[in-house]
């Protein structure tokens, strides 16, 4: 089983390549020939806790002004029992080839993030635990890659996307989770790392597929 990671902040662009790559042509053949590719989504609504997912997303992207779900605890909580119902059903599945679409690493930099901001330092205890829980049993990941945006052009996107306008402080969380995100994808990774920069779209997919290739031949498939 390989397990491929796209990660970033909200609308650097990974979701529109992992689409681009899942299309093209080497990866369709991939599955022409029986081999079992599985592209995982970042908010699924196949899974139980969709629907609570979805009306915390609702109100807002950032899950910040939301009063039904005024715990960034809560939020966690039913974070957390999400990537873990999509861990487990990827177990069973015993894919070849697993894309991700965000993984713990951005549960765990956002939320450390919100609970910091809502109970200071005296969540430390708790953070030290959700890392814990978020490995437990985890997949072993072969490539990360990681969409850098150093203009900070990333928000202008999401907030094009999403329709909305952020407010300061959802902006600057929103940064706060670009530093922290970052902090935990490069910590002592036992995984290949490759950042992708505001580059060509169609140069971008084409060096994702044949890394993604590599990967598979190279362990022997």
């Amino acid at each position: 089983m390989i397990n491929i990671v796209f990660e970033g902040a909200p609308g650097a662009g990974k979701t529109t390549i992992i689409n681009e790559v899942y299309q093209d042509e080497v990866v369709k053949k991939l599955k022409s020939f029986g081999i079992k590719v599985e592209n995982t989504v970042d908010i699924d609504p196949t899974t139980p806790l969709y629907p609570i997912l979805h009306n915390m997303n609702c109100t807002t992207p950032l899950i910040t002004s939301n009063i039904e779900f005024s715990t960034v605890l809560y939020e966690t909580f039913i974070q957390t029992a999400d990537y873990f119902y999509i861990k487990e059903r990827i177990l069973k599945q015993n894919n070849e080839i697993n894309i991700f679409d965000r993984f713990y690493f951005s549960i765990y930099a956002y939320q450390k993030v919100l609970l910091e901001k809502e109970y200071g330092l005296s969540c430390k205890p708790l953070l030290k635990d959700l890392i814990s829980i978020l490995k437990f049993n985890n997949l072993k990941i072969d490539l990360v890659f990681y969409f850098v945006d150093e203009k900070n052009v990333y928000i202008e996107r999401a907030q094009k996307r999403d329709n909305i306008k952020y407010s300061k402080y959802e902006i600057e969380t929103l940064k706060l989770f670009e530093k922290e995100l970052e902090k935990i994808i490069m910590h002592q990774p036992d995984y290949k790392v490759i950042k992708i920069f505001n580059e060509n779209k169609d140069i971008v997919v084409a060096n994702i597929v044949n890394e993604v290739i590599s990967i598979y031949k190279g362990k022997g498939k």
